[in-house]
């Protein structure tokens, strides 16, 4: 199991604002070496000049490993909050493929 809680303040010259985070999740080894981890949770957001909002972000990896390839897929969702009083939303999709040998290893990254 994942938790997790995170509670950031941001002052600059434009605005300043605290964010709080609360997640929970999972981390499974369904085989040797490979993985799933997925992650929920809510981050509420409180802008001085424009007040509280919240939103849902989550994240989910798979990792599958072979003897000298890794295969691993990443996808998630987030806001990050920009000094413009805006929220941007941050979907994420990456896939890599890695070969590893005794001294090299050659990873792609495509998302």
């Amino acid at each position: 199991m994942i938790a997790g809680v995170r509670h950031v303040l941001d002052i600059t010259q434009i605005e300043e604002f605290t964010q709080d985070d609360l997640s929970l999740g999972l981390y499974y080894e369904y085989a040797e070496n490979s993985l799933l981890t997925l992650k929920a949770g809510n981050s509420w957001f409180d802008f001085e000049s424009t007040g509280r909002t919240t939103q849902v972000f989550w994240d989910a990896t798979i990792t599958q490993r072979y003897p000298t390839i890794t295969i691993t897929y990443e996808t998630g969702l987030r806001f990050i909050p920009d000094p413009l009083r805006n929220l941007r939303r941050e979907d994420r999709y990456v896939a890599t493929i890695r070969k590893d040998s005794e001294r090299t290893s050659l990873a792609v990254s495509g998302g």
